[in-house]
């Protein structure tokens, strides 16, 4: 056996580092003491054991360094000024869904900047009249069809009304009410600015339906999609529900007449168990017969693709006959999206205020789709969707300098 591969195999680990540093084969590379031939003279090993602890020490050396570069590499200098924390204090709240105490916590651990509460509110309070004034100038003659719709927050009913065609949010008030004079006193607003659409959309609400009879009484308000299928999910689900709770029971009764050893006609428990096995079937049978009326009434009624108008009403008035549903109506509910974007930024604040829906509304029209399953809608804000022009930032537009990388 080779002399110098049994000296190699039995140098300890803390020696092999020591040989790699030493390894120079002519060039420079970790250390200039002494030739390659040398060390292999001297230690009794040979080059090519030498070489490869070279190349080892080598690797090791660029993983560590490599890795450190892309951790604590400066990719690009940002100037903190006190108007940039105020614009990351609007992008915290409105594209974030931070709470103010969510703001105040950021700031103070990752910038090491020291802001109460209270700022953060006044500065938001400081931006809300060119917000308003943006939101009150908007021409709103291009919208056609408007939904209209109202949801609760801290038993305060909040007045949404959107545009269908380009989910522009015309309207977003606080209110005390929802009554006749309540809706009349915001939709005249909106008329004010040009609202004229060929029919709303609406649930059937007394407030809604009141005002728009009032202010248009030759247009139609039509139902809504949303409301009509919830509940008809809702009872779907009750009645899956009664139909389980059914053979729950008539289990229960069968395992205890099986206990009992007994036959189905001299059990005691016999008229109780054909009693509870013909309610199952009652349940059983409405519940199914229900789910198919209803996934008629989602899939070939209310859809926006399928039969013609005169299938569709035919269709529609057996369902009825079924479920004594009120009306059918060809629409989706925007607004009940809308709504439901409006609770993520809901859930953080037990009160609202008007300067806030002011600039959330603002925000949610001026701030540009990332994407969209119409792709001419990707990259535009509902703005400019609605009056087909386009606008800068929503930050430059509230008088910041929008940073960008040199």
């Amino acid at each position: 056996m080779n002399s110098a591969f049994c000296v190699a195999s039995s140098l300890p680990f803390c020696h092999r580092q020591e040989l790699a540093v030493k390894v120079d084969a002519g060039k420079p590379f970790l250390s200039k003491q002494e030739p390659v031939s040398h060390i292999a003279r001297n230690e009794q090993v040979s080059r090519k054991f030498l070489y490869k602890q070279k190349s080892i020490a080598q690797t090791a050396l660029n993983q560590a360094f490599e890795k450190k570069e892309k951790d604590e590499q400066v990719l690009y200098h940002l100037p903190v000024t006190k108007k940039w924390v105020f614009q990351l204090i609007l992008g915290l709240i409105f594209i974030c869904h931070s709470s103010y105490r969510g703001v105040v916590s950021l700031l103070r651990d990752l910038f090491d900047y020291p802001i109460s509460i209270g700022t953060v509110h006044q500065r938001l309070k400081e931006v809300v009249p060119g917000a308003r004034k943006i939101n009150k100038s908007t021409d709103l003659s291009p919208i056609e069809v408007a939904s209209l719709d109202e949801l609760y927050q801290s038993n305060h009913p909040i007045l949404t009304g959107v545009d269908n065609e380009s989910s522009y949010c015309f309207l977003l008030q606080e209110a005390q009410h929802r009554d006749e004079d309540t809706w009349g006193w915001y939709l005249l607003e909106a008329i004010e600015q040009g609202l004229d659409p060929n029919y709303t959309i609406a649930d059937a609400g007394k407030g809604i339906r009141a005002a728009h009879k009032a202010l248009w009484k030759d247009k139609v308000c039509q139902g809504d999609v949303w409301h009509i299928l919830d509940q008809a999910t809702t009872l779907c689900r009750n009645l899956a529900k009664k139909a389980q709770g059914a053979t729950t029971q008539r289990e229960k009764l069968q395992a205890q007449m099986e206990k009992t050893n007994l036959g189905l006609i001299s059990s005691p428990l016999s008229a109780k168990f054909i009693k509870a096995l013909e309610n199952e079937h009652k349940w059983l049978n409405l519940a199914s017969d229900v789910k198919i009326l209803v996934y008629w009434l989602r899939m070939d009624i209310l859809c926006l693709a399928g039969a013609s108008w005169s299938d569709r009403m035919e269709l529609m008035d057996f369902v009825i006959d079924e479920l004594l549903i009120r009306e059918t109506k060809a629409h989706k509910s925007l607004v009940e999206n809308l709504n439901s974007r409006l609770r993520n930024y809901f859930h953080l604040r037990k009160h609202l205020g008007s300067d806030y829906l002011e600039l959330l509304q603002f925000f949610l029209n001026h701030r540009t789709f990332l994407e969209s399953r119409k792709p001419e809608r990707v990259g535009k804000s509902p703005a400019e969707l609605m009056t087909g022009e386009k606008h800068p930032h929503w930050l430059e537009m509230l008088g910041f300098e929008l940073f960008q990388r040199a």
